[in-house]
């Protein structure tokens, strides 16, 4: 919520010259790894216990589009796919997940001026609510539904390909709530609420649509300087009435066109 409020504040506030002048949509593509997680039924589980080092199946899928009101905060509706099934050592089962995610974004990298180490590199935090259904495959609740939601947070490291694409690498822990049944389908309680939890760990590409315009991801101290000084120039050249002199000099900005007026944007009485 606090996120969002910023959002809002930074859309409608101080930000439209910022809009002009660069772009700010982006669609992002994920696949990666879903770790352990909770609740299993006993014996079951995604990876083997006793083993130090266990490599999930890729089984999570991601599509988003995020648009960034300002430098610093912008939204991101997602949708996900997640497969559930175990690596080694389990009894075998298989869950899936069907999840619409809405998340604020905020540019840490921005805020940190990591751009002044590397204006290729930058770094993301997002957090919001998803809605989603899950569903067993295997076992006795086989094809039973479960309506579940979740809050997730994480974090995404950024590295600019092109002025078009950005290679990213992103980190999310999910928190489920109106959970009923476990992640491998065996059980179920529908008396109490499930302490649901994933991770996910993906790679992913973001295609950024207008290539025309800088994104806005990627604005440096030099950006900003650069359009500092247009607007105080096109504020300079600002002249109301018409008159020849400027409006910050100007002491009478109403002059009749025509007038003749001195140093100071004063009418001369003839």
């Amino acid at each position: 919520m606090v996120f969002t409020l910023f959002c809002v504040q930074d859309s409608f506030f101080g930000f439209a010259q910022q809009k002009s002048e660069y772009s700010h949509l982006t669609i992002e593509a994920f696949s990666g790894y879903n770790l352990e997680s909770t609740p299993y039924t006993p014996g079951y589980y995604s990876s083997d216990p006793s083993k130090q080092f266990a490599l999930p199946i890729v089984g999570h899928f991601e599509l988003g589009v995020r648009y960034m009101f300002s430098k610093y905060f912008g939204v991101r509706p997602s949708l996900l796919y997640n497969v559930f099934k175990p690596t080694s050592g389990s009894p075998d089962y298989k869950s899936e997940q069907y999840m619409l995610q809405l998340e604020a974004v905020c540019n840490v990298g921005r805020i940190f001026r990591i751009e002044e180490l590397s204006e290729r590199m930058n770094i993301l935090f997002h957090t919001g609510l998803s809605l989603g259904v899950q569903s067993p495959k295997t076992g006795i609740y086989a094809n039973q539904n479960d309506f579940l939601g979740g809050a997730l947070f994480g974090f995404t490291p950024q590295l600019k390909l092109s002025n078009q694409w950005v290679a990213r690498i992103d980190y999310s822990q999910t928190f489920y709530f109106r959970q009923h049944l476990t992640f491998d389908g065996q059980s179920k309680d529908t008396r109490i609420n499930l302490s649901g939890r994933s991770s996910s760990i993906a790679l992913g590409l973001s295609y950024i649509l207008d290539t025309k315009r800088k994104h806005i991801d990627w604005m440096t101290m030099q950006d900003e300087c650069h359009d500092l000084l247009m607007e105080a120039e096109e504020k300079l050249k600002l002249d109301s009435d018409g008159d020849g002199v400027p409006n910050y000099r100007d002491k009478e900005r109403n002059t009749p066109k025509g007038s003749f007026v001195d140093s100071f944007g004063r009418r001369k009485v003839e």
